[in-house]
C-alpha cells in the first residue's frame, strides 16, 4: 500500500490529509485490516519532531463484491444539445474489465460504426472514453440540427469475478447546434507619454498586456531618460504589464554641436557663416540658405517654431515668448538664447 499525503486549506490554518492506496483486490467474504504504524509522521518542525508523531490506527473492513455496473456520470446528458464533440467520458463506481471485442457505436440516419474507445481504472473508478474522429484522425464534424445516437453496448465492461456483472446498453441522444463565436472586448485603460514634462501623446492600451511606444527625437537630440519603460528595440520602449492608467516619462537633451557668442547676444555657427541675435521678441537668424531649415525649440526640447530663408532674403525673423531660453537649431548646429 501506498500512502499519499494532500494540503488542505482554511481560512485559518492548514491541515493535511493521509489516504492509503491498496493496489489489490479485496475479495468477497475476506476480511482485512489496514494498520497506519506509529511513528509514521509527525509535526513539522524539527525542533518538536520527536516529540509529535502519530499514535498506530487501523481499519477493519471485509471484502464485497459489485452486483450491478453502476454508472457515476457522463460528460453528455440524455437528449443532449452539443456544439463541438470531440469525446465523452462516462465513469463507473468500481474496477472493471473491459470487453474489447466491443466499442462505442455513432450512429445516425446516414452513417454509422465503431469509434475508438479507451478504458482506465484507478482508485474504484473505471472510465470511458469514446472519441468521435473523421478518416483523418481529427474531431468528427457533426450537423447542426441532425440527430446522433451514441450506444455504450451492454458488457462492455465486466467484473472479473463474475462475467455476468456488467453494464446494460445506455444510448445518448445528440443534436449539435451551431455555435456563436465569444467576442471577448478587451478592457483598456489610459496610456500617456510626457516629453519633458509635457503631454504629447495619448492612447488607449489594452490591461493587462505590455504597450510599445516609440520615442524618436529629431535630429542633434537624444532621449536622456525614460520612467515607465524599458528600450527593447531601437527608438522603442516597452511597458510592464498594464494594470491601470499609466504615464511614460521621457526626458531629452541636446547632443549637437554649439555656436559660438562673438558679441552680447550674438551667437554664430562659424562653419557655416550663420549669425543668430535676439531683437526683442525676435529671434534674428541671418546668413541661411533657403534649403536650410531653422528650428526653434524650448530647453525642454518642445518645437515651437519653424521658417526657411528665401531667394530675396537670407535674414528670417521668429517671435517667441518673452523671459524663456530658447534652443535654435540650423544645420544641425546650435544655438541657446535667453529672450
Amino acid at each position: 500500500a501506498t500512502l499519499n499525503r494532500q494540503q488542505y486549506e482554511t481560512t485559518t490554518y492548514y491541515y493535511s490529509v493521509y489516504r492509503a492506496v491498496v493496489n489489490s483486490p479485496f475479495f468477497e467474504g475476506h476480511k482485512y485490516k489496514v494498520v497506519l504504524p506509529a511513528g509514521t509522521f509527525g509535526a513539522a518542525p524539527s525542533s518538536i519532531r520527536n516529540f509529535s508523531l502519530n499514535e498506530e490506527y487501523a481499519v477493519e473492513f471485509e471484502g464485497t463484491a459489485p452486483t450491478s455496473v453502476e454508472m457515476i456520470s457522463c460528460s453528455l446528458e440524455n437528449d443532449a444539445e452539443l456544439s463541438e464533440l470531440s469525446n465523452i467520458i462516462w465513469k463507473f463506481k468500481g474496477d472493471f474489465v473491459y470487453n474489447s471485442d466491443l466499442g462505442v457505436i455513432l450512429t445516425t440516419n446516414k452513417i454509422g460504426g465503431s469509434r475508438p474507445t479507451f478504458v482506465s481504472s484507478l482508485n474504484g473508478v473505471t472510465t470511458v472514453r469514446a472519441f468521435f474522429n473523421d478518416t483523418e484522425g481529427g474531431p468528427l464534424p457533426l450537423v447542426p440540427g441532425r440527430t446522433y445516437q451514441v450506444d455504450l453496448p451492454q458488457g462492455l465492461l465486466y467484473y472479473a469475478g463474475d462475467p455476468s456483472i456488467k453494464n446494460e446498453e445506455m444510448t445518448l441522444n445528440i443534436v449539435p447546434v451551431a455555435k456563436t463565436p465569444e467576442v471577448i472586448k478587451p478592457e483598456y485603460v489610459n496610456l500617456t507619454v510626457e516629453v519633458n514634462g509635457i503631454a504629447t501623446v495619448e492612447q488607449k492600451a489594452v490591461k493587462g498586456e505590455k504597450a510599445t511606444i516609440t520615442i524618436a527625437p529629431t535630429e542633434a537630440w537624444i532621449v536622456e531618460s525614460v520612467e515607465g519603460a524599458s528600450l527593447s528595440g531601437e527608438n522603442t520602449y516597452t511597458t510592464p504589464k498594464l494594470t491601470g492608467d499609466t504615464i511614460v516619462k521621457a526626458k531629452l537633451a541636446y547632443d549637437g554641436a554649439w555656436a559660438v557668442e562673438v558679441t552680447t547676444g550674438v551667437w554664430e555657427i562659424t562653419e557655416d557663416h550663420i549669425s543668430i541675435a535676439r531683437d526683442g521678441q525676435l529671434i534674428v537668424v541671418s546668413g541661411v540658405t533657403p534649403e536650410q531649415t531653422i528650428n526653434v525649440y524650448t530647453v525642454g526640447g518642445l518645437l515651437v517654431g519653424t521658417a526657411n530663408a528665401t531667394p530675396d532674403n537670407e535674414i528670417v525673423k521668429l517671435t517667441v515668448a518673452p523671459g524663456q531660453v530658447y534652443i535654435v537649431t540650423v544645420n544641425g548646429k546650435a544655438a541657446k538664447i535667453q529672450m
